[in-house]
């Protein structure tokens, strides 16, 4: 049977890599270019090539000396690390179709090994120190105090949090890349009309908080309606030839001039007072349009009415 590597000779890895003078690159690697000894996948040659190309002048050296780290984003847009063999060739199968994975790295070489170690190694004895110098610090153990743990070791700990932080910060910079038909993260990214629609959502939550706010007034408004109503009843009747001219005459100068609705905003785009037509909704509750807002109104849901009172009148 067919090994992977051997049906996919033209399967390509797509190498982000940052190299020591802080400049990117993307290296292009066919897959027969990481195969061990056996002809098959290794995450081993893999990590080999990543360092070199990062470090050029590890060629050759024990790459062992080096973190690397290696992320992809998955079918399902989620960064993923490889850290075998294994996960090697299940990221390489999931985009089999498209020929390609995109991985993107981060080498960084391991601490030095301390003074005296490398002196050790290299047959050559350390300067003297004084005993002070060379004194181990007191632990809990020697002050007569019990300990369940070692110490912990800060510098691995700084440089865990590094690679970490590191690795967001390249995770960060792809995710603001525009979206491409073969970048699977491009996906989860919100379109313009899906931001458009949750800032209209948040214009009308905003718009009923404050017509909430007015409806106290607005029913006060409506109360001292009635009073002129009632005024008008007691007003002594005239001849009908004086009525018909102030009719006459009323009628003009209400032509001339527009309805000023005094006590009503349009909940739409914040007018007040409404000029002209005010349209009255008759199935939802304090909520009004002006003439303007009504003919761009274009749903179905909210049944409006043209209401024009006297008792509005400013």
């Amino acid at each position: 049977m067919a090994s992977f590597l051997e049906e996919n000779q033209d399967f390509v890895l797509k190498l982000k890599i940052k190299a020591a003078d802080g400049q990117t690159q993307i290296r292009r690697v066919r897959l027969p270019r990481i195969a061990d000894g056996n002809g098959r996948v290794s995450y081993q040659e893999l990590v080999g090539l990543v360092v070199v190309f990062t470090f050029p002048e590890a060629e050759g050296k024990d790459v062992s000396g080096y973190h690397v780290s290696l992320t992809y984003y998955d079918v399902d847009g989620d960064s993923v690390t490889i850290a075998s063999t294994e996960e090697l060739l299940d990221a390489c199968e999931q985009f089999v179709g498209q020929k390609v994975l995109r991985i993107t790295t981060y080498v960084k070489p391991k601490a030095a090994a301390p003074a005296a170690a490398a002196a050790s190694a290299t047959g050559h004895a350390s300067p003297s120190r004084p005993a002070s110098a060379t004194k181990p610090a007191p632990t809990a153990s020697t002050r007569g105090e019990i300990t369940t743990s070692p110490p912990i070791q800060i510098h691995d700990v700084l440089e865990s949090f590094v690679g970490v932080l590191s690795t967001a910060v390249n995770h960060l910079q792809e995710g603001l890349t525009p979206p491409t038909p073969n970048n699977p993260r491009a996906a989860s990214v919100p379109t313009r009309a899906r931001q458009e629609e949750q800032q209209q959502n948040k214009k009308v939550e905003a718009k009923e908080s404050e017509t909430a706010s007015k409806k106290p007034e607005e029913n006060n408004a409506a109360e001292d309606c009635k009073l002129p109503a009632q005024e008008e009843q007691v007003k002594p009747e005239s001849s009908t030839e004086d009525r018909s001219s102030e009719d006459d005459d009323g009628e003009e100068k209400e032509e001339s001039r527009p309805f000023i609705h005094g006590r009503h905003t349009c909940d739409s785009c914040l007018t007040t007072p409404i000029i002209g037509k005010r349209y009255h909704s008759t199935n939802l509750k304090d909520y009004d349009l002006c003439a303007n807002c009504f003919s761009n109104y274009k749903g179905k849901e909210i049944v409006f009415e043209a209401v024009e009172l006297d008792c509005d009148r400013a």
